[in-house]
Parts: C-alpha cells; sequence; structure tokens
C-alpha cells in the first residue's frame, strides 16, 4: 500500500486538570500512541507526519499557547492538497466565558489562556 504523504496529524493529549479542579486522566499517554499507531497502519500515514504533544512543562500538561504555536507550525508546511488531523485527548467543557462559541477545548491552562 503507498503512503499517503500528504496527510499530517497533531495528537495532543493532555492529563493533569488538577489546577482546573478536574478529574486527571490517567490514559493520556496511551492515547496519541494508539491513534498515532492506527493512523500508519490503516491510513498509512508516514511517521515524520505525526507531531505528538503531550507535555510542554511536565507530561500531562499542554498550555493552551504550546498547542497553538504547534498547530501554526504544521499549518506553515501544508500545501493546498494536503490534509491535516488534530486529534485531541483531554476534557472539554460548554464555554462560559467564550462569547459564541459552544464548546471549548480544555488546555491545561484553561480556556482563558
Amino acid at each position: 500500500m503507498m503512503k499517503n504523504s500528504n496527510i499530517y496529524a497533531l495528537l495532543v493529549s493532555v492529563g493533569d486538570y488538577e489546577r482546573l479542579g478536574l478529574a486527571n486522566l490517567p490514559t493520556y499517554k496511551g492515547d496519541p500512541l494508539l491513534f498515532g499507531t492506527s493512523l500508519m497502519l490503516g491510513l498509512q500515514i508516514p511517521q515524520d507526519n505525526i507531531r505528538m504533544l503531550v507535555g510542554d512543562e511536565k507530561p500531562g500538561y499542554v498550555r493552551a499557547a504550546a498547542m497553538a504555536r504547534a498547530i501554526a507550525e504544521m499549518q506553515a508546511q501544508l500545501g493546498s492538497e494536503d490534509t491535516f488531523i488534530l486529534y485531541f485527548s483531554g476534557h472539554g467543557r460548554l464555554a462560559e466565558k467564550v462569547q459564541m462559541t459552544p464548546g471549548v477545548v480544555c488546555s491545561k491552562s484553561g480556556p482563558e489562556q
């Protein structure tokens, strides 16, 4: 089977939510590994096209700024015919502080940052 070299993926996994008063997620390490393996075996995406973000300061701790930076870096390498997959493993919740958005992804730093 031919590799899908025009598909790129960013796999973000957050497990440390203590600061936000939410339950920590013990499977944060395994989730992106399993999904990444599925992308490589099922869709034949080259490993070099898959980036994992599971902690910028400590394991399970991903700040919103780090996630935005990773998305921007990947966007810079995409062509007009490329496909981008964003996989997020972590908490989500209704957006009480974000106007006109029905929900938010909860990075470690929360939706405000």
